[in-house]
């Protein structure tokens, strides 16, 4: 499964390089667990995923704020309506059939708030690509669904040393159209992990 992140991963490494040369900021990397409500478990079947996390923080305090790259897997499971992806790249129903497994890629800003000296809450906007990939889809590893999706998130971190952090968020992203078409798929999951900053 954590083959399929060394693309995000290395994006992540090329894209802190520049900023690295920058005495101010600060740059995090997290690792979280992800469970998923039941709005996620329409769309896979399943509810248990993995989140990573790459991050650069503004030092300006009159203007706190964060942006990031993510990308959260989240496995197949058995699903009572399945779905799949109509030709145009929507989800659509695929009765009988495993639920298939989701990947998100995210670009994420949010703003900082200090409830207390070690406690900050994240407030923000994603923007999100996600990919169905399911055997049963019929297209060699499953496909992207078409356009990119918004999303909000909320961050609530603790500071437990000057480098790590204890982290917990919600998340929320569209999707598309459920199978009847007449309601929208929208899966939202919690996290909770660990940040370090570099």
């Amino acid at each position: 499964m954590f083959r399929s992140f060394r693309p995000v991963l290395l994006a992540l490494a090329a894209g802190c390089l520049p900023l690295a040369a920058q005495e101010s900021g600060a740059f995090s990397a997290s690792l979280n667990l992800a469970s998923g409500t039941a709005a996620l478990k329409e769309v896979t079947g399943s509810n248990t995923g993995v989140s990573l996390d790459g991050a650069w923080d503004s030092p300006a305090q009159s203007l706190p704020f964060r942006v990031g790259l993510a990308v959260s897997k989240f496995s197949d499971g058995s699903h009572s309506r399945g779905l799949g992806l109509d030709a145009n790249g929507d989800p659509q129903a695929d009765l009988n059939l495993k639920g298939p497994a989701l990947t998100t890629y995210q670009v994420y800003g949010a703003m900082r708030f200090d409830l207390a000296e070690n406690l900050r809450l994240y407030l923000g906007l994603s923007a999100n690509r996600h990919h169905l990939a399911s055997d049963l889809l019929g297209q060699g590893g499953g496909q992207y669904v078409k356009g990119v999706k918004l999303g909000t998130r909320a961050d609530l971190e603790y500071r437990a040393t000057p480098r790590l952090s204890v982290v917990g968020a919600f998340q929320w992203a569209e999707l598309g159209p459920g199978p009847s078409g007449s309601q929208f798929l929208n899966p939202s999951w919690f996290q909770a992990g660990v940040r370090y900053s570099f």
